[in-house]
């Protein structure tokens, strides 16, 4: 998967790759939480690619309020 991320790639900075968004990625995480470090404001703990969703377009994928409302739930169940 490296090698198929840096292919598509448009900036690299240390372990960081900015892609171009062609693919869909399926990610698990351990929890949402805030952070000012990030532009959306969230930070997922412990991510993962979990598989590339080939049968998924980019404009599929989940929104910042996706992410909003997992946070918010996780909070009340905690």
């Amino acid at each position: 998967m490296t090698r198929y991320f840096k292919g598509i790639a448009r900036e690299e900075h240390g372990r960081t790759l900015v892609v171009e968004p062609t693919v869909v990625v399926e990610v698990k995480f351990g929890e949402i939480q805030r952070s000012s470090l990030y532009e959306a404001g969230y930070a997922l703990r412990f991510p993962r690619i979990k598989r590339i969703r080939w049968d998924l377009a980019v404009d599929e994928i989940d929104s910042i309020e996706t992410v909003e409302k997992i946070f918010r739930r996780q909070k009340r169940s905690a």
